[in-house]
């Protein structure tokens, strides 16, 4: 039974950071649900959109395979490869934009247009107190050009552009 497929595709367009050429890939995981209820990867696509590469698919290594080989490597490169863009698809779609971007709307929507006294105001204030300060300290720390988000993620100073 196929149990799903991991997108890190949304990252494709970012092709370059900090004025150094940076490779965003397209990475695809088919997974396998086995009758133990384990996921277990299948294949995993990675689509390179910088160049006419057609894209590559990576297997499993067979079970004996020993770690210095060539299919065990590949295999690890791949994984490495899809890690990474399910990380940044997490980190922009997941954790920012539902966690800070969206609540942050509703924040100051919740200031601007509710009195004080409004039921609902009272009801929305314990939950959105912090959102408008700690997303101002994460501009001005971690979405810089030169901040922490840049460096760690592959799309560099181009990643909020998404």
């Amino acid at each position: 039974m196929l149990a799903g497929i991991g997108d890190g595709g949304m990252l494709m367009p970012l092709l370059t950071g900090f004025n150094l050429p940076m490779v965003v890939t397209l990475s695809d995981c088919l997974f396998y649900l086995d009758p133990s209820d384990k996921l277990r990867p299948v294949a995993i696509r990675i689509e390179y959109r910088n160049g006419d590469q057609p894209p590559s698919y990576w297997y499993p290594p067979a079970a004996d395979a020993h770690e210095f080989t060539h299919p065990y490597l590949s295999w690890l490169l791949a994984k490495m490869y899809f890690k990474s863009s399910n990380m940044q698809v997490h980190a922009i779609v997941t954790h920012f934009v539902k966690a800070h971007a969206i609540p942050e709307t509703f924040a100051i929507a919740l200031h601007r247009c509710l009195p004080r006294q409004h039921p609902l105001h009272k009801l929305l204030l314990p939950h959105l107190s912090g959102v408008i300060p700690i997303n101002v300290q994460g501009r001005e720390f971690l979405t810089k050009p030169q901040g922490v988000m840049a460096a760690l993620m592959s799309a560099g100073d181009r990643l909020w552009k998404l």
